[in-house]
């Protein structure tokens, strides 16, 4: 429900909505032994209504998917 109002207000909270969604759906898929790219996770958001189907959305994604990767490689 959070989330749902979060999209509808058109501003994503990425670090707190969308990346706890991307983990908890990649640890899935890695469990399974399936690879999920960066495509498949926008449409698991989209389908969730945390994010619109819009290339802005998808750019955001992105740029937050390299962010969560680079702070996970420098904290190693």
């Amino acid at each position: 429900m959070l989330a749902k109002k979060t999209h509808q207000q058109g501003r994503i909270r990425w670090k707190d909505d969308a990346i706890p969604k991307v983990m908890q759906r990649l640890f899935a898929f890695y469990q399974q032994e399936i690879a999920s790219p960066l495509r498949g996770m926008f449409y698991v958001l989209v389908s969730l209504n945390i994010i619109a189907n819009t290339t802005q959305h998808y750019q955001g994604l992105d740029r937050a998917s390299v962010a969560m990767s680079c702070s996970r490689v420098l904290r190693s």
